[in-house]
């Protein structure tokens, strides 16, 4: 498992935060689970970091990379809601000090795995079985 933490401040304030959970599963493909949460400075840096259009406060994006990394992510736009805020780092790493071991990328960030769900469903689109998350 490993975490990482980038804080950039300007003139004493705080002006990006990103913070990544990853953990690499020893299977047969040697998968990497990662999930990303970041506080940009803009609505057009949320767009840079997540390239999502639509979502002007709250972007997420769920990739999954030649079968081998699956990295979900969420950024977040200054004008953020209180609750987006706690969706986005509000990181469960319970999975990491259990018997029950971490299998999908979706049980680091419940909540905004959660709300992917929700977006999908509003847009009429559904998941595919590589995205499937049932730990």
């Amino acid at each position: 498992m490993a975490g990482l933490s980038d804080v950039f401040l300007e003139e004493g304030r705080l002006c990006y935060l990103m913070y990544t959970v990853s953990e690499w599963l020893h299977n047969n493909e040697n998968t990497e689970l990662s999930a990303r949460a970041v506080l940009a400075p803009s609505a057009d840096e949320l767009f840079i970091v997540i390239g999502d259009k639509e979502n002007h406060r709250y972007g997420i994006s769920n990739r999954l990379i030649r079968n081998t990394s699956h990295r979900l992510e969420v950024a977040l736009a200054p004008n953020a809601t209180e609750t987006e805020r706690n969706h986005a780092f509000g990181f469960d790493l319970s999975c990491l000090t259990s018997l029950r071991v971490c299998k999908q990328v979706c049980q680091f960030v419940p909540q905004v795995w959660s709300d992917y769900l929700g977006r999908l469903a509003k847009e009429g689109q559904v998941i595919t079985p590589q995205e499937e998350c049932n730990p």
